[in-house]
């Protein structure tokens, strides 16, 4: 479990995510952000239409616990950019981690897979609304693995007052309701 750690940790170091609010069908360039969870983590195009993204996030409610870190990296595939209208699929991993020292009542799992749908529509340069339809499944927690609230599904709707600035209010499977993006 410990390299699968370390191999993690050294994949979210190279490959920057957006934990903090969604993953945005029209995103276009690096996104660093933060979200109410707390969660952190990055996202950049790899090529023309891919981008891939990783992030973590400790909620602080989570099934009446406090102490389960989570962690994701997925990669995104734009289908669709049509006059402020986007559609992307994305798949990826996800998985829960005890923080050392937290004993949790209930099970957790390390190891997930997600894959689903996102749309973004931009209502103008400053506006715009995401949903991510993203179920996941857990796989040491069979049968009841499915989950609808994997780290990149959710709602959101986003405000850039400058730029390279963006604020979100929504939810998503980290239990962000608020997001700060840097975009760069």
């Amino acid at each position: 479990m410990r390299r699968y750690l370390i191999l993690l940790s050294l994949f979210a170091l190279s490959s920057p995510v957006q934990a903090s609010s969604l993953p945005g069908a029209d995103a276009q360039k690096w996104v660093l952000g933060s979200g109410s969870a707390p969660a952190l983590g990055l996202e950049f195009p790899f090529q023309d239409r891919i981008r891939l993204g990783a992030g973590g996030a400790v909620p602080f409610y989570y099934g009446a616990q406090f102490g389960i870190s989570r962690y994701y990296a997925h990669m995104q595939y734009l289908m669709l950019a049509n006059d402020g209208f986007y559609i992307s699929g994305l798949a990826g991993v996800f998985g829960e981690l005890n923080l050392p020292g937290h004993t949790l009542s209930e099970e957790i799992s390390p190891i997930g897979i997600e894959m689903g749908a996102c749309f973004s529509y931009l209502f103008s340069e400053q506006l715009r609304l995401r949903l991510n339809l993203i179920p996941g499944f857990y796989l040491t927690l069979p049968p009841n693995g499915w989950t609808f609230l994997s780290p990149a599904s959710g709602f959101e709707v986003a405000w850039r007052p400058w730029a390279p600035l963006e604020i979100s209010l929504g939810f998503n499977g980290n239990g962000d309701i608020l997001g700060l993006n840097g975009i760069f």
